[in-house]
């Protein structure tokens, strides 16, 4: 068994080092809206807010990846009916116990404008908007061995002989600072206070940044598409629906999100409700055709202005073997900070 999880940390390990488009990811698909789509800045049933999200995943096979974001955003009324919003957004990653990092740092600009209301509350929006930073990933030699390093004698890696790649090693391990420009849109049609809907478009790496670890590397990052949709739609007085799907494509691979939670208010408190959902993420790597990788169990409890959500992913796909099932878990938090001015009010989609 030990010999089998040390082939999926290899592999993991290698899967991450190498290719050129897989972006860390979070399973709870509406818990990070600017890293979802930078046209979410803004959108929020208040004046400001600041969320975060931490996923740690295949603690179980000894090689441990950890991705952690936190972003804040904020919106404000430019004339008539059409608004401005701004956000930062940082997200960190980390592969195989600190071997392999991704650090990156975004600010979001944010174009809304109302589309159509009436006093019913019936309204549509749309939103675009760009979002710009820097990114930089690392490679820690240090803590990888090589063939050279197994001790045959004693079946056991040995780390203080030498490695026998010295080319390789010259290399600092360091991708220089590279711009990361990103872009969105979001179309909205809000009901009344319990239905609503959604549908977004973004891709991710406009500038395809170069991310090679050798110095005279040409490995760049892929563009990312992303489409997404969801909404709320009340099943009665005190029980709604709110159910997204969410397709990635970042060549050679996609990734399928789709599913739904349930939102009960009626716990005794007007500002308190529950959520539970069941999600399934269905990807396709190297053209290996769609298969099932995941199914991911939700719950939220939303208080007052706040939100924590926590999530579990039970792996279905051939890791299942060396994980025993245990994929990743994801904890989420949000908090909204009231109107101040009456004009900043808009109605928002409920992600």
């Amino acid at each position: 068994m030990k010999k089998m999880q040390l082939t999926y940390v290899f592999f993991l390990l290698l899967w991450t080092l190498v290719l050129q488009a897989q972006d860390p990811h979070f399973s709870q698909i509406t818990a990070s809206p600017l890293n979802i789509n930078p046209a979410f800045t803004g959108l929020i049933d208040g004046q400001y807010r600041v969320n975060a999200i931490y996923r740690d995943q295949w603690s179980t096979i000894g090689a441990k990846y950890r991705t952690a974001s936190v972003a804040a955003d904020f919106r404000y009324h430019l004339t008539g009916n059409d608004f401005y919003a701004f956000g930062v957004k940082f997200l960190s990653d980390q592969a195989g116990d600190g071997i392999f990092k991704q650090n990156y740092a975004h600010v979001s600009v944010a174009y809304l404008k109302k589309l159509f209301g009436d006093r019913r509350g019936y309204s549509q929006y749309i939103s675009g908007a760009v979002q710009a930073g820097l990114g930089q990933h690392a490679l820690d030699w240090s803590k990888l061995w090589f063939g050279n390093q197994y001790d045959l004698s004693n079946f056991n890696v040995n780390m203080t002989l030498p490695t026998g790649e010295s080319e390789i090693l010259t290399n600092s391990g360091q991708v220089d600072l590279f711009l990361d420009i990103n872009a969105g849109l979001v179309w909205y049609t809000v009901f009344d206070e319990s239905t609503s809907v959604y549908l977004g478009v973004s891709m991710s790496h406009l500038n395809k940044p170069r991310i090679s670890l050798f110095s005279d590397g040409i490995a760049t990052l892929n563009n990312k598409y992303n489409i997404h949709a969801g909404g709320e739609f009340p099943l009665n007085r005190s029980l709604s629906i709110l159910p997204a799907v969410r397709w990635l494509n970042q060549s050679p691979h996609q990734q399928f999100v789709i599913g739904s939670s349930f939102r009960y208010n009626q716990l005794g408190d007007a500002d308190v409700s529950l959520r539970f959902g069941l999600y399934t993420r269905i990807t396709e790597e190297f053209n290996d055709g769609l298969h099932n990788d995941a199914f991911i169990l939700n719950v939220a409890y939303e208080f007052s202005d706040f939100i924590v959500g926590l999530s579990y992913d039970l792996t279905t796909s051939s890791l299942a073997t060396a994980n025993d099932r245990q994929g990743a878990f994801e904890l989420s938090g949000s908090y909204v900070f009231p109107y101040t001015n009456r004009k900043q009010k808009i109605s928002c989609p409920k992600l």
